[in-house]
């Protein structure tokens, strides 16, 4: 019977050898994708590791359920998504987590981080998709996301049930 035991084991030890080490993975705090950009983990980012500040740039978001206040960000995807404006969207909800909607075009993300944990009020750009994300949940770490800026914390909740919005400056600035 202990000769059985043996026998048995040895086949398995490769698999758990092998197994464990594809999970594993020597490149420490960072994940590498097919880009070759260095991505940083959700652990690393939970403070936006971008250094923008809010423009004075300020959006007005109508919804049926009346008007949403942002602040954009300084950075060269938030200055595209200004050029298209004045827009009108019609939003989906996405995972349980943020209304969504396509572009017209895709948006610059020169200088942006690889990516970013988006928290609740936030509003995004998804570089793969190409789509314009806001949030009304927090999320975890996405690669491809670029914070394009942010509602007023009160805001927020008149996007939850919109379906469609229109998005233009804030002429009151």
């Amino acid at each position: 019977m202990e000769n059985m035991k043996k026998i048995l084991m040895i086949p398995v030890l490769p698999g758990l050898v092998l197994s464990s080490s594809a999970c594993s993975s020597d490149s420490g705090d960072t994940a590498r994708f097919s880009t070759n950009r260095t991505v940083k983990t959700p652990e690393q980012s939970r403070i936006p590791d971008h250094s923008d500040s809010l423009m004075n740039m300020k959006l007005n978001i109508m919804t049926d359920k009346g008007v949403v206040h942002a602040r954009l960000y300084d950075n060269a995807s938030a200055k595209d998504f200004i050029a298209l404006l004045p827009l009108t969207l019609m939003l989906e909800d996405f995972n349980k987590t943020e209304k969504i909607a396509g572009l017209p075009k895709g948006l610059s993300t020169s200088g942006a981080p690889d990516g970013y944990t988006p928290h609740k009020g936030d509003i995004a750009f998804y570089a793969p998709w190409g789509n314009l994300c806001i949030f009304y949940r927090d999320f975890r770490y996405s690669p491809g996301l670029v914070q394009l800026g942010k509602t007023d914390d009160d805001g927020i909740s008149k996007l939850t049930t919109s379906h469609s919005v229109t998005i233009s400056l804030d002429t009151d600035q």
